[in-house]
C-alpha cells in the first residue's frame, strides 16, 4: 500500500508528470478497446448464430451481447496485464524514469540492451502473461477471488517494475530471482492484483501502479546492489 500511496503522491502531485501519462494511457486503451472491437465482430455473429441453432429463439443478440459483456467482466483484467505485459517496459519509461529521478534527486540511467532484447523481453512477458491467464481460469475454479488475485498480482510485480528493471539491464529472467527481496512485494502483489482484475479501474490506475512499482525497486536497493555485484544478475 506504502509503495502504490507514494507513487501516487508523485505522479498526480506535479503537473509536470502528466505528459508521461497521457499518450501511454491513450495507447493502452486503445489497444484494449481495439482488442475488445475486433472480438464482438469475432465472436458474437458466431455465438449469435449458435444461439439461434440451438435454441431456435428470437432473442439470439441479445444473448449473445450478454454472453460477451460477462465474458469481459471476468476476463478484462488478465487481457489488460497481457497487454501491459507486452507494453510495459518501453510505453512506461518515462514516467518511470520521473519517479526515479523524483526519489533519488539524480538522473535514472538509460538502459544500454539492443533492441532486439528489449523486444524479446517483452515477447517473454507477453507470453507468460498469456500462459497465467490460461493458468488463472483453471486456478478460479478451485480458489475463487484469491487464485486470480495472486497471480494477477505476481504479474504485476514483474511487470510494473519492468521499466525500471529494464533501465539496469535487468530482463524478466534476472529480475524474477530477486523480485521476492524487493522491500513490501507482496503487499504489493495483493493490492496490484486486485486493482489490476477490476475493469476500468485498472486502466485508470495503471500509472499509479507503474509508478508504485518503481518506487518499490528503488527503494528496495536490488539494483544498485546487481549492479556491483555483476554475477548475481549475469544474464
Amino acid at each position: 500500500m506504502g509503495h502504490l500511496a507514494e507513487g501516487a503522491r508523485i505522479v498526480f502531485g506535479d503537473r509536470r508528470n502528466w505528459r508521461y501519462i497521457l499518450i501511454p494511457w491513450i495507447w493502452s486503451l486503445a489497444i484494449l478497446l481495439g482488442i475488445m472491437v475486433l472480438g464482438y465482430a469475432l465472436l458474437v455473429p458466431w455465438l449469435l448464430g449458435w444461439i439461434n441453432e440451438r435454441f431456435q429463439t428470437q432473442t439470439g443478440a441479445l444473448f449473445a451481447n450478454l454472453i460477451y459483456i460477462l465474458f469481459w467482466i471476468f476476463a478484462a483484467g488478465f487481457v489488460f496485464i497481457t497487454i501491459t505485459s507486452f507494453t510495459s517496459s518501453f510505453l512506461w519509461d518515462d514516467l518511470s524514469q520521473k519517479v526515479e529521478e523524483k526519489l533519488t534527486g539524480r538522473p535514472a540511467p538509460q538502459s544500454s540492451l539492443k533492441t532486439s532484447r528489449v523486444v524479446s523481453d517483452s515477447l517473454s512477458r507477453g507470453a507468460f502473461a498469456i500462459a497465467m491467464t490460461f493458468a488463472s481460469l483453471f486456478c478460479g475454479w478451485l480458489i475463487p477471488i484469491v487464485g486470480p488475485v495472486l497471480i494477477a498480482g505476481w504479474l504485476g510485480v514483474l511487470d510494473y517494475t519492468s521499466p525500471t528493471f529494464i533501465r539496469y539491464n535487468r530482463t524478466v529472467g534476472q529480475q524474477w530471482p530477486v523480485a521476492t527481496r524487493m522491500k513490501g512485494w507482496f503487499g504489493f502483489q495483493l493490492l496490484a492484483g486486485a486493482l489490476t482484475l477490476l475493469p476500468v479501474v485498472n486502466v485508470l490506475l495503471l500509472p499509479v501502479m507503474v509508478a508504485g512499482g518503481t518506487v518499490m525497486a528503488v527503494r528496495s536497493k536490488i539494483l544498485e546492489a546487481g549492479t556491483q555485484n555483476s554475477a548475481e544478475f549475469k544474464a
